[in-house]
């Protein structure tokens, strides 16, 4: 596990304590106190998923489709691996 994971792992865990306080203490939790622990607690918890997201790794993939026979190429072909036929660019239809 890399550093992003373990930090996001445990930014998200205080954050989570620090939200739900109120569940720990055993007086009344109504107090303004408690609002603002709630929000740091809640900006903790998210900005916890985002460092652990940071550090998980990419899956994107690019990749280029025939348009004769729909096969699904690497980016860097130049040919169709099922057709043999040259690979164009991909556009959108609404950008050309």
């Amino acid at each position: 596990m890399n550093r992003n994971k373990t930090i996001g792992i445990f930014l998200a865990l205080v954050g989570l304590c620090c939200a739900r306080l109120d569940f720990f203490v055993p007086f009344p939790t109504e107090d303004i106190f408690f609002l603002v622990v709630k929000a740091i607690g809640t900006a903790l918890a998210l900005s916890g998923l985002y460092v652990f997201a940071a550090g998980m790794k990419v899956t994107t993939k690019r990749l280029r489709i025939c348009s004769e026979c729909k096969a699904v190429n690497s980016a860097v072909a130049t040919v169709c691996s099922c057709c043999n036929k040259p690979l164009q660019l991909n556009q959108c239809p609404d950008r050309q």
